[in-house]
Formats: C-alpha cells, sequence, structure tokens
C-alpha cells in the first residue's frame, strides 16, 4: 500500500509542521528506508502515522502531507499487468503471499546465443530477453515540484541477487549499492523497470530467501512528501513429475533396439525427439540421459499475457562424469542451453564439482505430483545424495523433499523400484511398486500350469556374448535367486512403510508390479526388464515399459506370458489407473542393450516440458 494513497484533511495536514518535516528529512539522510525501513533490513518498518507506524493509531499525533500519486506498482494479482486501480495490483504489493504479490524470473537462459546465461551480463540481450524482465513501473507524479527528487532502493540482503534495470532509450542497468535517483522529470513522466534474478534460493538459512524489497519516496523542500514499498518473490525451480505433458525426448542413438521401437511410439504421440550421440554430445560414452542430467521448470505470470505464464525449461547436471574431465555442466551448457532453456548447478559448483557417487545420477531423483497438501507435489530421492543437492530442493519452498533408503540395490536409484502414473483417485496418481513376491509367484504359478519350459530371453546375449536364455521353471528352481528376491521384498516392504509416512499416501495410492532380482556384488538388480523403470507420457496415461522377453508359451512361441499379463493387470478397472476404465495403456519398447549394462527404459533417456504446463501455479504451494 502507498503511504500516498491516504487522505489527509487539510486540518490534519497542518499538524506535519516544518521541524517534523526537517526530522524526517535528516533520518532518510541517515539512512532510513524510503517507507522507515532501515535501507539494509528488507523489513517491514512504517513512518511514524503511516500503515502502522508507532503513531498511526493517535488521532492527535503529527502525520506526514502524503501525495496521492507517489506509487510504485507491480504486478501483485499476477495477470502479466501492472495495474494502478486500488484493490488490483496493490493486493500483496508489500506483503508477498501465496496469494498475491509479484514474481520475478532466475534469468538462465541464453537469449542471444552467447553459450552464456543472460544473467551473467548486465545487459538485456534483445526483445526475447527482456520477456525475461518481471516489471516494476514508477507511476507518473504529475504535480511533482521542481526541488522534488526520487529515490528508489533495493534491501541490501537482495542486491546481490538481482539485477533491475531502467528502460528509457534502451535497457540500463541499475548500481542497487546506491539505488536509483530520479529528477522532478523523471518523477512526472514515470519510470520503467525490469528485475531478473541471478540464483535460485540455495539454502534455508542464507540471508537472501527469494524476497527482494523495493523502496520509493519523493522528497520536496526537505521532506518526504510520499513513498510507497513493494515486494517480489523470485520464481523457484520445480521438478518434472510423470502427469506432465511432455514434448521432448532426449536419448542416443546407441541402440538401435531401443531406438526403433521407442522413437515411433514418440513420433506418434507428437513428441520430439533429440537423438543424440553420446560420444559427440556428451564427449563420452555415457549413454544413461536420465543419469547425467535432470529437467524442471521455472515460471512467472508473462508481461502483458493476460494471465498466461512465461518461463524456462532448467536443465541440471549431475556433479560427476564417467571418464576423467568430462563434466556434465560443460555438455549442458555446450547443447542445451538457449533461448527458453536454462542450465542450472544444484550442488555446490566450487567446491563439489566431480564429486559425490551413484546416489547422485537424476535416476535417484524424482518427483511426486501435485496431491492433496501439496500443490506442487513433493520430490522423493534415494540415498545418500550430496546435502546440498537435497537442501537446493528444500530451499525452494515448493516441492518439500522426502528421502528412502536405496542402498540395498545395486545402483542404487529410486527409479528402479518406483514409477507415477495417472489414476482416477482423490490424489489424480498412483505409484507402481516393485514385488519381488508378486514376481516369485508369477513364475511358481506358470510352473504348476505345466509351463515350466516357456523360454526366457530366446537367444538374447550380452556384450560379453553369453546367453542369458532360461525357462520359467531355471527361474523358479533357482533357491539362490529367490533367496535375493526374499532379501529384496523385505527391502521393499520398508521403503514402502516409509513412503507412506513420510509422503502422507496410502497403500491405497500403491500399485505392486512383479519383478525378479538378482544380486551381483551384494547389490540387487532387476534380473527381469525393470517393470519400475518405464518412461511416462501423455500426462501419466501411457506407460512405456522395457520389453520383457518373454517367458514364451513352450504351446505358442508368440505367446509372451509375461507380457500377456502386465497389460491386461494395468488394464483392469479395479486398478483405477489410465485417465477412462480402459486403464493404463501400456506399449513395450525394447531396452535390453541398456539391460545387460543394469539399467532400462527410464535410465536410457530423459524429457521436458513447457514450463507449468498442466500445473497450477507454483505460488500455490505458499499458502
Amino acid at each position: 500500500m502507498s503511504a500516498s494513497s491516504l487522505n489527509e484533511s487539510p486540518r490534519a495536514q497542518s499538524r506535519w509542521h516544518a521541524g517534523a518535516r526537517r526530522a524526517l528529512g535528516a533520518l532518510l539522510l541517515l539512512g532510513l528506508g524510503a517507507c522507515g525501513a532501515e535501507s539494509g533490513d528488507g523489513g517491514g518498518g512504517a513512518l511514524p502515522g503511516v500503515d502502522g507506524g508507532p503513531n498511526g493509531n493517535d488521532p492527535n499525533a503529527m502525520q506526514p502531507v502524503v501525495l496521492p500519486d507517489v506509487d510504485l506498482v507491480v504486478d501483485g494479482n499476477r495477470d502479466g499487468e501492472l495495474n494502478r486501480t486500488p484493490g488490483v495490483d496493490d493486493v500483496g504489493e508489500d506483503q508477498w503471499t501465496g496469494a498475491a504479490g509479484a514474481v520475478f524470473l532466475v534469468n538462465l537462459d541464453d537469449d542471444d546465443s552467447d553459450h552464456q546465461p543472460d544473467s551473467a551480463d548486465n545487459v538485456v540481450n534483445g526483445g526475447a530477453d527482456s520477456l525475461d524482465l518481471a516489471r516494476i513501473w514508477i507511476a507518473p507524479f504529475a504535480k511533482a515540484a521542481d526541488d522534488a527528487v526520487g529515490t528508489l532502493s533495493v534491501d541490501a540482503a537482495s542486491r546481490g541477487h538481482v539485477r533491475v534495470f531502467r528502460h528509457k532509450n534502451g535497457w540500463t542497468p541499475v548500481d542497487l549499492t546506491t539505488g536509483l535517483s530520479l529528477t522532478a522529470a523523471d518523477i512526472r513522466e514515470g519510470v520503467e523497470l525490469g528485475i531478473e534474478g541471478l540464483d535460485f534460493v540455495r539454502t534455508r538459512s542464507q540471508a537472501w530467501q527469494g524476497v527482494v524489497t523495493f523502496d520509493y519516496a519523493v522528497q520536496s523542500g526537505g521532506a518526504t512528501v510520499g513513498c510507497d514499498r513493494a515486494v517480489m518473490h523470485v520464481a523457484p525451480w520445480i521438478a518434472n513429475h510423470n502427469l506432465r505433458h511432455f514434448d521432448h525426448a532426449y536419448y542416443s542413438p546407441f541402440s538401435n533396439r531401443l531406438t526403433s521401437t521407442l522413437t515411433p511410439i514418440l513420433n506418434g504421440l507428437g513428441i520430439q525427439v533429440v537423438n543424440l550421440p553420446a560420444d559427440d554430445f556428451t564427449g563420452t560414452s555415457d549413454i544413461w540421459f536420465e543419469d547425467w542430467m535432470q529437467t524442471g521448470w521455472t515460471a512467472m505470470p508473462a508481461f502483458g499475457g493476460h494471465g498466461d505464464l512465461h518461463g524456462m525449461v532448467v536443465f541440471n547436471p549431475r556433479p560427476w562424469g564417467r571418464e576423467p574431465g568430462y563434466e556434465p555442466i560443460k555438455t549442458l551448457r555446450q547443447h542445451m542451453l538457449g533461448p527458453d532453456q536454462a542450465v542450472a548447478v544444484f550442488f555446490n559448483e566450487a567446491t563439489e564439482l566431480n564429486a559425490g557417487d551413484t546416489f547422485d545420477s537424476h535416476g535417484n531423483h524424482d518427483a511426486l505430483p501435485p496431491y492433496p497438501g501439496f500443490p506442487n507435489g513433493r520430490i522423493f530421492t534415494g540415498s545418500g545424495i550430496l546435502a546440498s543437492t537435497h537442501e537446493f530442493y528444500a530451499a525452494q519452498g515448493a516441492q518439500p523433499p522426502i528421502a528412502l533408503n536405496t542402498s540395498w540395490l545395486l545402483v542404487g536409484h529410486i527409479d528402479e523400484t518406483y514409477a507415477v502414473v495417472k489414476a482416477r483417485t482423490a490424489t489424480g496418481f498412483k505409484l507402481l511398486e516393485n514385488s519381488p513376491s508378486m514376481g516369485r509367484q508369477l513364475f511358481d504359478d506358470w510352473s504348476d500350469q505345466g509351463l515350466g519350459n516357456s523360454v526366457l530371453f530366446p537367444g538374447l546375449k550380452d556384450f560379453d556374448n553369453k546367453s542369458w536364455q532360461t525357462t520359467v521353471g531355471g527361474v523358479a528352481t533357482d533357491a539362490v535367486m529367490m533367496a535375493w528376491n526374499q532379501e529384496a521384498q523385505a527391502e521393499l516392504t520398508s521403503m514402502h512403510a516409509d513412503l507412506l509416512q513420510k509422503s502422507g499416501l496410502t497403500a491405497a495410492d500403491i500399485v505392486p508390479v512383479p519383478v525378479i532380482y538378482e544380486e551381483i556384488e551384494g547389490g540387487k538388480i532387476a534380473y527381469l526388464p525393470d517393470t519400475a523403470n518405464v518412461r511416462v507420457v501423455g500426462g501419466g496415461t501411457i506407460a512405456i515399459f522395457p520389453q520383457p522377453w518373454g517367458p514364451f508359451n513352450v504351446n505358442n512361441t508368440n505367446n509372451d506370458l509375461f507380457r500377456s499379463y502386465f497389460t491386461s493387470y494395468l488394464a483392469d478397472p479395479s486398478k483405477q489407473l489410465g485417465a477412462d476404465e480402459n486403464g493404463l495403456d501400456v506399449r513395450f519398447g525394447d531396452s535390453w542393450d541398456y539391460h545387460v549394462l543394469m539399467g532400462d527404459i527410464h535410465c536410457a533417456s530423459n524429457w521436458s516440458a513447457p514450463p507449468n504446463e498442466g500445473d497450477a501455479p507454483w505460488w500455490n504451494a505458499f499458502q
């Protein structure tokens, strides 16, 4: 609220005598912020007698002269417009909440193709870059006196985290250490400003928590004749979840098996495939696109967008590479940084580059979709991620993270055990959860039905030319493998209980899916292609599973027992999966070349979606 919006009677104004004017002027010279807060505190102080100041309720107290046109305007109602009408943008202007208050972006995309984020320099890099600036308007004060002087300041905690530009014959950066000084002509004409963020909030303990406070004051005759305050909140990073409508897919042409089966499915769904050669793209043989990068987004109301949102896809790298000298951050900055495509680092780049281990691969980082109590959902991870990354997730304030134990797995990733799909339930989704006991029961049932000789993995070999072919009976009677699966089930039962306790979900939100594990070097890994390591598209309604490769019915070599069972199981209306009574739309891609290297479809690929597509605004989490 503008202090200058108060309507003072002539009698009340007369109580503000010259001595008090001079005293206030002296206070301002000593560093008092425009509306009473000290210029460095970013707080919510007020002038005496204004907006709850110490004399605000005393009708006999001296009151300042305040004029009706000293007005700082931001997009308080988040419609992309700047509006001076009372009750529109002044709601939330000086007290940011989830319901009202202006927003700005961290400007990490590259609109001028210099392979640097636009926030790396102090210029506005063309018209596209100007769209990444949230606007601030110092409204015209046509009756400002000839000696009027205006000042705009930014709280000290914010100055190293934002950049402000003035728009006049182009964009000029504002020196935030001294603030912006305005002449009488500037005050009468009004001033347009733009703000960009330089980084996301990284920790919950740092001084700057993403809120910027602007104080604007006009002085005339040695006194402050009006002031206003506005606050803005940086848009956080938001992790993607499986119910979003992904429009881009990324994977290597390393395996013709995968590309020849996955690409036609995606093309048919209108998803653009970015099929990047592993060696050329990453500078290494790293074919695991899920692991070395992660995708998310950030967004704000589009300026002039009439309620639309504007933002950018955000790619972030794993801290370490598979070969010496290879750093995923360099790959992303070279190949993914561009217009409305940003690159951000969530670990501490100064101290943790090339640090971490398998747990810091992004197959170990996932997200639950929005559900009651969590409007943006929640990030959920497996064991052992870098503390700085976990803290970054928490500091965004939008998707409170939870962690589950995945240390018992050989690779150790959460995407080996869980996958989110759309469901016709109150939450709108369910999690597929690996179940070794269910897998064992399937093989026992097939054996009991006389199908023990049905062939699993017919003719398939690994890259050492070792045959994987076996039978239903060979698996069902393998006592060592069944013991491994009993151990794996105990771990998954513990994970299940931990997930429900931490997330607030219920057992009804979980659908078990069959799997068989083996053990290598003390860690469990899927022996069958992993039914939780699935790519989900179409807003969560279509799931692309790894081709199971049998067992094929001994009486009908074209009948894949597992595939037939699994498809009908997930289509069962009682599971409430998918968008309608037909259940989940199940497709299959051939990830055998990845499977023998200890991964499947989810590990091999990655996806992105337009900012905020399909979700409610992120600020709903701040209610």
